[in-house]
Parts: C-alpha cells; structure tokens; sequence
C-alpha cells in the first residue's frame, strides 16, 4: 500500500483547497447559505494556520524572502485600509506557492473549480437553491445558482486557460470544439459576452498556432513585445476611462462595453486616487436586486481590475503588482513558455474590463507571481514541459 507523506506542498494543497472552496462558496454561489460566516471565517483562519505551519517547516531567509514578507505586510495594511481583506490572504498564498509545481496548481484549480460549479448548477436546477432570471432591455440571463449571471462564463475562460496552458502543443481539434460547445451554452443561458468572446478568441487561437507553422514562427517572433502587456492595457483602460468623452468614438467604444468607460470615469472623479488606498462600497447588479443600495447612491461597481487597484488599493500598490506581473512575464518569455507568455496577455487584457486580476478562487494565474521567487532552474521544474530550448524562437 503506498503511503502518503505529509510534505510542505501536501499542506499548502490542502489550505490552496480549503481556501478556493470557502471563497468560491462565499462571494460567487447562492451556497453561502449553508457556509454561515461564522464557519467561513474559521475555516479561513485555519487555512492561515496551515501557511504558518508549512512556512515555520521550511523556514529560511534570503532578500527574495524579506522583499516577500514586505509585501505581504503592504497587503495587510492596504487590506485594512480598504476594507478587502482577502489580498493579505492571497499575498501570503502567492508566496507559501513556491514550493508547489504551477502545473500542480493549475490541476487543482481546475479539480476544484469544475467540482463546486457542477455542485451549484445542479443544485440550482433540483431547486435547492434558486436559478435567478435577470431581465433586462429583453435580455433573460440565468445564474445558474451563482449570485450573477456572468460568474459562470468568467470561471469557465480561465478554465479553459489553464486547460489549455497545461496541454500546449497537445492540444487538439477536439479539445477546441468541446470548449467551444461548452461556451456556446453558457452563452445562450447567461448571454454574457465578454468571456464568451475571448474563450473563442483564445481557444481559437492557440489551436491555430498549434496547426499553421507560419503563424507559430510569427507569433514566437513577436512574443518579446508580449510583456509589456500589462503596462499598455493598464495604461489605456485608465486613459480611455478619463477621456472617452472627448470624442465621439470614445462615447461608442462606453456604449459597446455596457458603460464600463462611464463608471470608471465617474469612480476616479468622485473617489480620487490615493497611495495606500481607501473604502469605498461598491454596489453591483445584485445589490440593486436586493435593493441593498441605501438612498442617495447608485451602481458604482468597477469592472476594470486596475482600476478597482487603483480606487480602493491605491497607486502603490497597483505599480508594485503591474511590475509584478510585467517582470513575471519576462521570466516566462525567458523560460521559453509561449503557452503562458500567452495566457498571461489574455489576463492582462481581460483585466481592463472584468475584476479578477487578483482572485484565485476565479483564476489561478496570480500564482505566476511566485515565479519571482524561484531561480531560473527552479522555475523550469515548477513544469515537466517547460524546457529551455537553443532553437524556439528561431
């Protein structure tokens, strides 16, 4: 009988699980109902005591570890500070991830992911809890027994990401039309179209990378531009959102992306932007239904990650982890991952107009940060597949 050792990973697998499930449960299903929030509090307390337990097991200090705990310290006082709690808890689990292969991650996430979302569909459509119709400008959009119509869709992109960033040159025709089939009904019952576009732009295009040589050998040779992305989407959704109305097209491009431009625009003019950050509540579609926005205010939700960084974490903060992710991406590029160099650009892109940038229990592609704190050698063991090559991007 094989016997299961108990190791730093094996613990940090375990609270990765624990934590995704809670948050999962919490903010996205109407499944909170049976996570009181008393137990969901204890349950995350004893994910932390978990980190703790692997952290003292495998202590050491070196500067990568200081400049590490720094942040995670910035992460508490910013999480304080704006009243989001959960970026202490993703700061420390970015960093307790570095002893885990990001394939192993990737795996678990889409396990658990997968698990939790079958569980809510079903339980939604045995009527354990409710499927919500929205109805909207003759728009009928399902939640499928999440709180909102769009969560489903925006799991199933990054699903799709990590499915595909695993399989590489693996994957094939069939993969890329049962992803395809799968997002086309997701879209017909939700008829959310952000995710839907860019599971068939990303599913698509890998797939036409994988076949045709010729648009494999240009992409390779115009991935050293790819880690500049999170700089330039960054920097364009925060221009556009400050001066879309001075043009006629910009007024458009507001009507197209459902009023994403306005609401960033009316967010940084009434709110500001600070250095460490501030509370602002933010009411979204579903406090509308509930009728939880109290008199005087109004939907004020932030689509776009950065600027919801920028608002409520401040510009500190968001610098750190754009350079974050940017210095990432330089080390994936230098890794020779083209699947993830990839991956990495659609996140990025996403980000201007959806908030998930920094939630794990959505997509799994913050713990790419913990690359930072791996050697190249080690970084290149955190996968099977990834492989210095002299000859990739010749």
């Amino acid at each position: 009988m094989k016997k299961h050792k108990i190791t730093p990973e094996s613990i940090f697998l375990l609270a990765y699980t624990i934590w995704v499930g809670i948050f999962f449960i919490n903010t996205l299903t109407l499944l909170d109902t049976f996570l009181p929030q008393t137990l969901f509090l204890a349950m995350r307390m004893f994910v932390l005591f978990l980190l703790v337990v692997k952290e003292l097991w495998i202590l050491k200090f070196s500067l990568k570890d200081l400049m590490a705990w720094l942040f995670i310290f910035l992460s508490l006082m910013i999480s304080i500070k704006s009243n989001s709690g959960y970026f202490f808890d993703v700061a420390l689990l970015i960093y307790s991830s570095r002893c885990c292969k990001f394939e192993t991650l990737l795996k678990r996430f889409i396990f658990v992911v997968i698990i939790l979302s079958v569980i809510t569909v079903l339980s939604s459509k045995i009527q354990l809890i409710e499927n919500i119709y929205f109805i909207n400008d003759g728009r009928i959009r399902q939640s499928l027994g999440f709180s909102y119509t769009t969560y489903l869709p925006q799991l199933f992109f990054f699903i799709t990401m990590a499915f595909i960033t695993m399989k590489k040159e693996k994957y094939n025709i069939l993969h890329c039309l049962i992803i395809l089939i799968i997002n086309f009904m997701l879209f017909k019952l939700t008829d959310t179209k952000n995710p839907f576009f860019l599971t068939v732009g990303y599913a698509v295009g890998i797939l036409l990378f994988n076949k045709i040589k010729s648009l494999n050998l240009v992409i390779k040779k115009i991935s050293f531009l790819m880690p500049c992305s999170f700089i330039v989407f960054s920097s364009t959704i925060y221009y556009l959102s400050t001066s879309y109305t001075k043009s006629k097209v910009g007024i458009v491009l507001n009507n197209i992306l459902s009023g994403r431009l306005n609401l960033g625009y009316n967010a940084l003019s009434k709110y500001g932007i600070t250095y460490f950050g501030q509370y602002v509540r933010l009411f979204g579609v579903s406090d509308a239904r509930l009728g939880n926005i109290p008199y005087g205010e109004g939907y004020n939700y932030i689509d776009s990650s950065y600027l919801q960084l920028l608002i409520l974490n401040g510009w500190i903060y968001t610098i750190i982890l754009i350079s974050l992710y940017t210095i990432v991406m330089i080390k994936v590029y230098n890794s020779k991952n083209i699947y993830l160099l990839i991956s990495l650009v659609f996140v990025s892109f996403h980000a201007m107009f959806d908030p998930q940038l920094m939630m794990p229990w959505i997509s799994p592609f913050p713990f790419a940060i913990a690359f930072l704190l791996k050697s190249a050698t080690n970084m290149l063991q955190t996968d099977n597949n990834l492989r210095l090559r002299q000859t990739y991007f010749c």
